[in-house]
């Protein structure tokens, strides 16, 4: 993921587009639609979810949480992950991008 990421965030900066937030980066590569051009993106994106996405991530507490906030859970750590192994020149441009993240967090 952070090989899709940094051509991404790269490409991205060559063209003159808007830094995507680390959510909306990994929302990026879980889409079907982006397979064609990115193709891997995809399978990587699945493979490492279902890493995060266990009883010994989520703790002692995980039968007493639901769905949606499991979700969360893995998104935030997720995403953070992937913004960790990117260029330090996208994680600088994404700090602006943290309070929209946020928002849209409390909107879902």
């Amino acid at each position: 993921m952070w090989y899709f990421g940094s051509r991404k965030v790269e490409i991205d900066g060559y063209n003159r587009l808007e830094t995507l937030s680390k959510r909306k980066l990994l929302r990026f590569f879980s889409a079907d639609t982006n397979k064609a051009q990115w193709p891997g993106c995809n399978d990587a994106y699945r493979t490492l979810y279902r890493g995060f996405d266990t009883n010994a991530f989520y703790g002692k507490d995980h039968e007493k949480m639901n769905s949606q906030q499991k979700e969360n859970m893995v998104r935030d750590r997720f995403s953070s992950v992937l913004a960790a192994g990117l260029p330090e020149a996208y994680n600088q441009s994404s700090e602006k991008q943290i309070s929209e993240d946020e928002n849209e967090h409390d909107e879902e």
